[in-house]
């Protein structure tokens, strides 16, 4: 896995050890059950609960999760560590004795975890490892290729690269910000994770079309779904054919609405109108290639930037700053806004990613329009 990024994770998980109280809480809750306490296990899980909801972990993206779950640290953080713990009381409800040594013994395991990346932050800190870091205008695209595409070959990877370069330059253009080559600034050769600097703007629009391709994903699936039940209840046939007729004419509106959404949301108006419609098809084809991609297991991620809370805002209102402190304060929560937009189809990926089902298998790419459009630039 990548340093710099491990190196973020493990800031996360100590700095969040040295807010929470969850080794605390679990010793209370040892002995709140062996005393057979209702009302205080109660209340002691309700914390746990509590502080596990806040969690960094919860909101990671996939490659952040990556890296969590090689640590085999995913269970002792956020959402899942909560989990583990209803598991441990759930299985053993009528075994006072067996539950106090499974929660102890997560408990121990769970520190002795902690001990371990809190030594590996110091070793890291000592040798002059810095973390990777986001400022706060710069979003960093993510793109995780599985074996299962790219068969470890270079040509594969190549071709990949070479579309999602053009995608963004597409989009650079289209948003007025000029058709420049995307920069790598990360390589994660573990497991051919690609991570690309981009500003605000052309990570909205990606989340745009990464969260409505997705939502798209999840429809056919029901939609396919239905059509399948159908035909084991051995249903009428042309019902059959209608329900696969629908589900085409779904996606392929879909996609053109996505297509029309993102020209009238992000659109610049110093495009010359013969170029704009040349983008137009450029872009209807770079959604479709998005869709096809999350359908054969890759991975688009948006990871956000780091935004600090302005020091003005920390200062006491007079009449001298406050005009000073609301543009801040402004400004302070557009980003925000922005970077909660972005965080947001990070949770949709997540919640597609692996599902398989060859939703868009027969759904054409575009690449050999996106091949041209780049060639043009």
């Amino acid at each position: 896995m990548e340093v710099t990024k491990l190196y973020n994770v493990i800031l996360d998980l100590t700095n969040e050890e040295k807010a929470d109280t969850l080794t605390t809480h679990l010793n209370s809750l040892v002995t709140s059950i062996t005393a057979n306490q209702a009302a205080t296990i109660k209340e002691t899980l309700d914390k746990i609960q509590e502080g596990t909801t806040t969690s960094a972990t919860n909101t990671y993206s996939v490659s952040n999760l990556n890296i969590l779950k090689e640590l085999n640290g995913e269970t002792y953080f956020g959402d899942q560590a909560f989990q583990a713990i209803t598991d441990i009381l759930t299985r053993n409800s009528f075994n006072i004795s067996q539950t106090t040594t499974e929660i102890q013994a997560y408990s121990t395991s769970r520190t002795e975890f902690i001990a371990t990346i809190t030594s590996l932050k110091d070793a890291f800190k000592k040798l002059g490892f810095e973390p990777h870091y986001y400022d706060d205008e710069t979003y960093e695209i993510g793109l995780l290729l599985p074996t299962s595409v790219t068969d470890n070959r270079v040509s594969t990877v190549t071709k990949e690269l070479q579309q999602w370069n053009t995608i963004i330059k597409t989009l650079k253009e289209l948003t007025g910000q000029g058709a420049e080559d995307a920069k790598i600034s990360l390589l994660n050769n573990g497991s051919l994770e690609f991570f690309f600097t981009d500003s605000h703007t052309i990570a909205l629009c990606i989340s745009v079309i990464i969260e409505r391709a997705c939502a798209l994903y999840k429809r056919i699936l029901e939609i396919r779904e239905v059509r399948e039940r159908l035909k084991q209840l051995g249903g009428p046939k042309q019902e059959q054919t209608d329900i696969a007729k629908f589900e085409k004419e779904t996606i392929d509106k879909e996609i053109d609405q996505i297509s029309a959404d993102i020209f009238n949301k992000f659109v610049t108006q110093k495009i010359e109108k013969g170029r704009l419609n040349e983008l137009k098809i450029a872009v209807n084809g770079h959604i479709r290639y998005v869709a096809k991609a999350i359908d054969r297991g890759i991975v688009i991620e948006i990871n956000t930037p780091d935004i600090a809370e302005p020091e003005i805002l920390e200062e006491t209102e007079t009449e001298d700053n406050k005009k000073e402190r609301s543009k801040a304060d402004k400004e302070y929560k557009e980003k925000l806004a922005k970077i909660d937009v972005v965080k947001k189809s990070v949770q949709v990926v997540k919640e597609v990613a692996g599902l398989g089902g060859d939703v868009f298998k027969y759904l054409t790419t575009g690449t050999a329009d996106n091949e041209s459009e780049d060639k043009k630039k």
